[in-house]
């Protein structure tokens, strides 16, 4: 029973991250009425740093900085995701940003082949194709109209499949120290973009207010998608 309780873990981990983005996302989605995706996006880097850094500290969890070099792919290819997601969620509908990039298992599977060393099956490959096709169906009004943030929602799904592939090879580093690390460089990231992007929104009234609680949400669900993220791909 025990055995079978460690073996399911790792998709309950996924299950959780899984809702918790979800939340996030129809977050995002709500607050771009309110501030522009730059701000948004350093909310999601900035607060679960700030959640998670004192819990390592209290635990002693050991930081790591510069490597191993997975943990930058992993870090970088998650940051630039994120960046991406919160631009489409701001310019979409919740469920076609998240439609396009669940996407990245797909990526996974195929790209698992080269950088890990594990060709899919049949059927697996089975999927890859039917996934695509239906994705295909579904998106097809914005691929037809050629919608900018639908193909950023797409590359989101890519970067993310080469994020989590860095964070497979990640076992040994602690989940707080992952997290920490991503936060901080995606802090950094976003912050660039926040300087060198034009915004189109006032800053100060996303701070106050309404805008503030939902800012407030997405840093926790963030943090909690994060944690379960980190843990799913690490332990399975």
């Amino acid at each position: 029973m025990g055995e079978r309780v460690q073996s399911l873990r790792p998709y309950l981990w996924m299950l959780l991250g899984s809702i918790a983005f979800a939340l996030m996302g129809a977050l995002a989605h709500a607050l771009g009425a309110y501030c522009d995706w730059q701000v948004i996006a350093l909310a999601r880097s900035l607060l679960p740093l700030c959640f998670i850094l004192p819990i390592a500290v209290a635990g002693r969890t050991k930081l790591v900085v510069w490597k191993p070099a997975s943990l930058w792919l992993r870090s970088l290819a998650g940051s630039f995701s994120m960046m991406s997601t919160f631009f489409a969620l701001t310019r979409l509908p919740v469920s076609d940003v998240y439609t396009l990039a669940n996407m990245f298992p797909i990526w996974v599977a195929v790209l698992s082949a080269t950088l890990l060393g594990e060709p899919p099956s049949r059927g697996v490959w089975l999927a890859v194709v039917s996934g695509i096709g239906g994705v295909v169906l579904i998106q097809q009004p914005h691929i037809a109209d050629g919608n900018f943030a639908a193909l950023v929602a797409l590359n989101s799904s890519f970067l993310t499949a080469i994020a989590m592939i860095g964070l497979h090879r990640l076992r040994g580093i602690g989940t707080e120290a992952i997290v920490i690390h991503f936060s901080a460089v995606a802090l950094l990231c976003c912050g660039a973009c926040f300087v060198a992007f034009e915004r189109t929104k006032d800053f100060l009234p996303s701070l106050s207010g309404w805008p503030s609680l939902l800012l407030l949400g997405i840093g926790v669900t963030a943090t909690v998608g994060q944690v379960g993220l980190t843990k799913a791909f690490v332990s399975g």
